[in-house]
């Protein structure tokens, strides 16, 4: 318990020095940004591309999780790692999980693509101006 409450608080502390750099260097930011108009389109998606990989690799990790569970007919799977002893799910239900859990992977790609159609409208309407 001690532990997590030391993370979290670290956690704020980087959040906060993040957020306090990041106001202080907006005015930079933006003057470097309004000074190359023709590169903000790719500068949007180049941003778009650095949130939305790692969108996609967690999703494609929970598809392999709740494949393993669907193939094993067990959650948790075999040889997953655990923080705590937990009773394992069989049968049905842990198919229904895992089929759960494919389902919110296919839902965290779908979002990421959607994430980069925005970003997308967002750099060509920012170009035209």
């Amino acid at each position: 318990m001690k532990r997590r409450l030391i993370f979290a608080l670290i956690a704020v502390i980087v959040a906060a020095i993040s957020l306090l750099l990041l106001q202080y260097c907006m005015p930079a930011i933006t003057g470097w940004l309004l000074n190359n108009p023709g590169r903000i389109q790719l500068y949007i998606m180049l941003l778009a591309v650095i949130i939305m990989l790692p969108l996609l690799g967690f999703s494609v990790y929970l598809w392999n999780v709740g494949r393993k569970i669907i193939q094993f007919d067990c959650f948790p799977p075999p040889k997953a790692n655990l923080t705590k002893k937990s009773p394992a799910l069989r049968g049905a239900s842990a198919r229904k999980r895992g089929r759960m859990i494919q389902l919110t992977a296919i839902l965290l790609a779908f979002s990421s693509i959607i994430l980069l159609m925005v970003f997308w409208k967002l750099s060509v309407l920012l170009s035209k101006n």
